[in-house]
């Protein structure tokens, strides 16, 4: 027997013959399946979660409507994106030669206006879905994705092809043939303005094998593209940023687009790009170094908008990071770096078996990573395990959800969440695990849990209604 499994199997005698008689007598829990079961198989009768709910889910490519109380699917339809709060939906697709794009509404599955065109387009793939809407929902931009003959990081064909970005600009009434611009190079779509006359253009260069990037504007009106970089204000444009991570949001009036990078390019620090629609202009501020992480927990940064539209809240619970910007000036107005790191709760037993039968983590695929409730007085923001609440005032942290083992011992793994979502009155949060297949239902009150649902599909909770 080697030292470690004597050691091991000594030390689970000692806590066995130490721990009370109430203990030991407790019955044993088993942990939950980590997959849903097939439609074939013989599911597990569950009580209903304690929510009336219904969930829009996006998942393989669909949108799905799922009772919270129930886990039945009521409805589905293709995937879009999603207008008049969820009410509607536009839709691509691809026809022999054309490409059809039909607004459709949710409620009777009736298409509502529709207008064909010929050329091959797609909707823009966003942080978390299909988008390419303009801020005010009046303009609606496709992309032609065959662009260049290889990705990043590929090697150049022997006789590479030069690259030609192609794009539709449609009006959302549909009742006319769209505006076609196509362009030399590597170019992807950023915005359009609310007034429909600039559209902004990532420029990747070299277009076959990119490392360097550049915000361009393309004029729709006098159909050119603009020389040079946008105009940038509070330091020169980075060289190289990556990609933004969480969503894009927009300051009410629907004229100026914020997007956090974890990776400045030049700086080792994150950065918000403020972008002026309508004005053609780009504001750059810098977040402290401290929040700086070239690792996994990178992908965590998201963006919350106070419901005034006077605060923009960059958020890394992972990391701890909470960051007020004053959206009238631009600045920071608030950073606070906080423990965000639950204790190990698991007891010494847990902590034994895995020290001796150690996990694998798993890689995790975050979304939705933190939530304002609508009131914008309490932030959501998920942990490396559970979820912290934090005051958005003060950035205190006043608890912790889903933090601790619901069955004891349990992996890390079991309290890790990759997506928040909020009931729109702010009593219930859907924390979705990806590795588990599973959307846990919080009362954000007591913290108690309301059920689980199980899932068959990575899903996104893209939507609540309430009945």
């Amino acid at each position: 027997m080697s030292k470690r499994l004597a050691l091991a199997l000594l030390g689970l005698a000692v806590v066995s013959a130490c721990a009370p008689q109430s203990a030991q007598q407790a019955p044993v829990v088993a942990p939950s399946p980590s997959v849903a079961p097939t439609p074939n198989a013989t599911a597990t009768v569950r009580p209903p979660n304690r929510s009336d709910d219904l969930l829009l889910i996006r998942a393989a490519q669909k949108l799905r409507l799922v009772s919270a109380k129930t886990g039945d699917q009521l409805r589905e339809w293709p995937d879009g994106i999603l207008v008049d709060e969820a009410k509607a939906v536009y839709v691509a697709v691809p026809l022999a030669g054309a490409t059809k794009v039909a607004r459709i509404d949710l409620a009777t599955g009736q298409e509502l206006r529709a207008i064909t065109f010929d050329g091959h387009y797609v909707l823009r793939y966003l942080y978390d879905g299909p988008g390419g809407l303009s801020p005010n929902g009046r303009w609606l931009t496709l992309v032609d994705p065959n662009v260049c003959q290889q990705s990043f990081g590929s090697a150049p064909p022997p006789t590479p092809q030069p690259c030609v970005s192609r794009y539709t600009i449609l009006d959302t009434a549909l009742d006319r043939q769209p505006r076609r611009v196509e362009l030399q190079g590597n170019l992807w779509i950023e915005a359009i303005s609310t007034d429909g006359r600039s559209l902004y253009l990532r420029e990747n260069l070299p277009p076959q094998q990119p490392s360097d990037q550049h915000l361009r504007i393309y004029d729709l009106e006098r159909r050119t593209l603009l020389a040079g970089d946008v105009p940038t204000a509070g330091g020169a444009p980075p060289t190289y940023t990556y990609g933004h991570t969480g969503p894009e949001v927009f300051s009410p009036d629907g004229k100026v687009r914020y997007t956090l990078y974890p990776f400045s390019g030049d700086v080792s620090a994150p950065m918000v790009l403020v972008l002026d629609l309508d004005g053609r202009s780009v504001r750059r501020i810098t977040l402290p170094t401290w929040s700086f992480t070239p690792n996994e927990e990178a992908s965590a940064w998201t963006q919350l908008l106070s419901p005034d539209g006077a605060t923009l809240y960059a958020v890394n619970g992972m990391i701890g990071a909470f960051i007020a910007i004053d959206t009238a000036t631009n600045t920071i107005r608030r950073a606070t770096k906080l423990d965000s790191k639950a204790a190990n709760e698991d007891g010494f037993v847990a902590a034994l078996l895995r020290w001796f039968f150690p996990i694998a983590e798993a890689k995790r695929f975050i979304r939705g990573a933190a939530q304002l409730s609508p009131d914008g007085r309490t932030i959501y923001a998920l942990a490396d395990t559970g979820i912290v609440v934090v005051d958005a005032e003060t950035f205190a942290l006043t608890r912790r959800l889903g933090a601790a083992c619901p069955a004891r011992p349990c992996s890390r793994d079991e309290l890790r969440f990759d997506g928040l979502a909020l009931s729109g009155d702010g009593a219930r949060l859907y924390a979705v695990s990806d590795l588990f297949l599973k959307v846990a239902i919080l009362d954000t009150t007591s913290g108690a849990s309301l059920g689980e649902l199980r899932m068959a599909d990575y899903p996104v909770i893209v939507g609540i209604q309430q009945p």
